[in-house]
């Protein structure tokens, strides 16, 4: 006999879809949430790209400094190209669209770490952005390997979406809490002091 908790093998399909179905939000909702996001996706990525082509096109700009600029202004193009529209595929759809890769790529795709500024060499500089991209890519493998597509056919609807492994990915998002934001703020907070205790 199956297990009735087990959400996994259950069979749906004998029941209604128990929310309200909609399929895609209304179209006067995507046009405000479009418009909103056009003015910021312009300017952002006009931005990051003036930036980036100055800095690539003048060798006299091409310090550590601007290099750093440049790799976050790339990163910062790639949030403005990537995390909007997958926002707005969850958002405008009620059923998960970007099918198995996209549920796996999704997560993965939105990790990006930002460097931190110093004094560096050329190749100190190089070293810090390589290693700021390799970085963020593996911090996000987990986001990529614990999340699964899945598909519910009840009776009157394909239910489709995307499931975070909740036995592992929690433990994830703590580790990764902490080791972004608590750690680095309680850095700051101990810099700042002592910049403050010096005046």
């Amino acid at each position: 006999m199956a297990d009735p908790y087990d959400l996994d093998n259950f069979d749906y399909s004998a029941f209604d879809f128990p929310n309200q179905l909609w399929y895609i939000i209304p179209e006067w909702q995507i046009a405000v949430k479009i418009s909103t996001f056009i003015p910021l996706l312009i300017f952002g990525i006009l931005g990051n790209f003036m930036l980036l082509n100055v800095i690539i096109r003048n060798r006299a700009l091409q310090t550590p400094t601007h290099l750093l600029l440049a790799n976050m202004a790339l990163a910062d193009f790639f949030v403005l190209t990537i995390c909007p529209v997958l926002y707005m595929y969850k958002d405008f759809y009620q059923n998960f669209l970007l099918g198995t890769i996209g549920c796996k790529m999704e997560g993965y795709l939105q990790a990006i770490v930002l460097p931190t500024e110093t004094r560096l060499t050329m190749f100190g500089t190089k070293m810090v952005m390589a290693c700021t991209w390799i970085a963020g890519f593996t911090i996000a493998v987990p986001l990529a390997v614990y999340r699964t597509y899945k598909e519910r056919a009840w009776k009157n609807f394909l239910e489709t979406f995307c499931m975070e492994n909740t036995t592992i990915l929690p433990s994830y998002w703590l580790v990764l809490f902490a080791t972004l934001v608590w750690f680095p703020l309680c850095v700051m907070i101990i810099c700042y002091t002592a910049i403050f205790w010096k005046q």
